[in-house]
């Protein structure tokens, strides 16, 4: 199955999905190895590349930076916009952008 077509099939419960059962041990742990990595700045602008429906952009966001989301699913895009946040459908391999991040 093609990656777009994968993950707009499952984008309307994928945050369930991540928060539950053993899952949600894996999920937690790489929150914690991620997010201890990053140094966050108040008002930074941050990319998050394959955002999916926004669980690490929601994080991101919480400590202070503004999130852009890119994601190949049009569906992933649709709930990460319903969360409040800005991006759009892109491919990672053929980014286009002015700004820097």
């Amino acid at each position: 199955m093609e990656v777009a077509k994968y993950f707009s099939k499952i984008s309307n419960n994928y945050d369930l999905d991540r928060s539950k059962g053993l899952l949600s041990l894996f999920v937690k742990r790489e929150r914690e190895l991620l997010i201890g990595k990053l140094d966050i700045k108040k008002n930074e602008l941050v990319l998050d590349a394959g955002c999916g429906s926004g669980f690490y952009s929601g994080i991101i966001s919480r400590l202070g930076a503004k999130v852009y989301g890119v994601d190949i699913s049009v569906d992933m895009i649709k709930e990460y916009k319903k969360k409040g946040f800005d991006g759009n459908v892109q491919n990672l391999g053929n980014l286009q952008f002015t700004n820097k991040f």
